[in-house]
């Protein structure tokens, strides 16, 4: 049996996404992919696979039978008071792996508007981001942890405490969605020498 697609990379959201990110992610790819507005060669495919993720996604009990059957049982979204933030509480394992040395954790880095999808993986010396391969937007963003000034906590649209903001020396903003941001942000204060 063919291993099932990735959707919740497809639509470049967070598998604890609340139903109105995967809404307004789908219309944003929609917009993007549309054969009536997109021209490139793959611009077709791209959209069936958005359409197919979002067939599934947008719809809970579809998206509940597809956690299931992936491991995701029992993630953030089963639940709206899921984003209040814990710092004690653990992070979830299949998206985020958190050793000694670090974190890899799903995460989304907006670039210019476009918020892109990808892993953020995190040492004592550096703060590395690397998107998936179905952005636009492509490639890694890195930022040594001796060049971060500043790392803040954000609500994403204002509203979801998902957000972290990280100001570097030289005045640059990365804005990143991430799960776990508080004991992600205490980890690059502590190896950027902010503590």
């Amino acid at each position: 049996m063919a291993q099932e697609p990735d959707y919740y990379e497809i639509l470049q959201v967070h598998p604890s996404a609340e139903a109105e990110v995967i809404d307004a992610a789908y219309r944003r790819l929609a917009r993007k992919y549309h054969p009536d507005v997109n021209t490139r060669v793959d611009a077709s495919e791209r959209m069936k696979q958005i359409n197919a993720a979002f067939e599934v996604l947008g719809n809970s009990a579809a998206r509940s039978e597809y956690d299931r059957r992936r491991g995701h049982a029992g993630d953030a979204h089963a639940s709206s008071s899921a984003h209040t933030e814990n710092a004690g509480a653990p992070l979830q394992p299949q998206t985020t792996h958190e050793g000694s040395e670090g974190f890899d954790v799903a995460a989304n880095l907006f670039r210019g508007i476009e918020s892109v999808g990808g892993r953020l993986f995190l040492t004592p010396d550096t703060l590395l981001f690397k998107s998936h391969r179905f952005n636009l937007q492509t490639g890694e963003t890195e930022i040594p942890m001796s060049d971060v000034r500043e790392v803040t906590l954000k609500n994403t649209l204002g509203v979801v405490p998902n957000g972290l903001l990280v100001l570097t020396k030289d005045g640059k903003k990365y804005r990143f969605v991430v799960s776990g941001r508080q004991r992600i942000m205490e980890f690059i204060r502590e190896h950027s020498g902010l503590v």
